[in-house]
């Protein structure tokens, strides 16, 4: 268990450190001035609370687990409800094989915290990091294992299909997480690739 908290502790300080340095480094672009930096408030309207809907599938590495790569696939939804702080809830579920044991169904119910970054830095503007909790519901040899989950995310959302006059109704995108489950089970490093809906 404290393996497993200090990999959480060592990720979680990766992201933030990761976050600092794009910052700084958006920071010193253009007489020091921030594009990347938003002030925090509350969002006014549709478009800033940023609703939407989206669909996520991509590869879940379980080999600390002994077990091979897996297709995680699943659906979110979230909001923004403070500029530039957002949530969004994941439902994903993925079956891994094993030729040393039984086959593992897990399934996850996610509720993220992200840091939306702004500004006019090409991708950039359109990235995020943040932190995940949230059960990890695991079958193994019809057997249940329902164990708390941790994971630090980081991704972004390209807008596609738009004519630059109205704000783009679909984002194409992609997020790397590394999942740490309490208990025995295997932690996951996941890449994913993802659609989303803003309404």
């Amino acid at each position: 268990m404290l393996r497993k908290l200090s990999t959480i502790a060592s990720l979680s300080g990766l992201v933030a450190l990761s976050s600092f340095g794009i910052l700084s480094n958006a920071q010193n672009a253009e007489s020091g001035v921030s594009k990347a930096i938003t002030e925090p408030r509350r969002s006014e309207s549709k478009e800033e609370f940023k609703p939407h809907v989206g669909v996520v599938a991509g590869f879940n590495d379980l080999s600390a687990g002994l077990r091979e790569n897996a297709v995680e696939y699943g659906i979110n939804t979230g909001f923004q409800p403070i500029i530039p702080f957002g949530i969004v809830f994941e439902l994903t579920h993925l079956t891994a094989p094993s030729d040393r044991q039984d086959d593992l169904e897990r399934t996850k119910l996610m509720a993220y915290a992200n840091y939306n970054f702004g500004g006019t830095i090409p991708v950039l503007r359109h990235s995020y990091v943040g932190v995940g909790v949230g059960p990890v519901f695991d079958e193994v040899d019809e057997r249940w294992d329902i164990e708390p989950g941790m994971a630090p995310v980081a991704g972004f959302d390209i807008p596609i299909a738009t004519d630059g006059s109205t704000p783009a109704r679909y984002t194409l995108g992609a997020n790397a997480n590394y999942l740490v489950v309490g208990g025995s089970n295997p932690d996951a490093f996941a890449l994913n690739g993802q659609m989303k809906y803003w309404f």
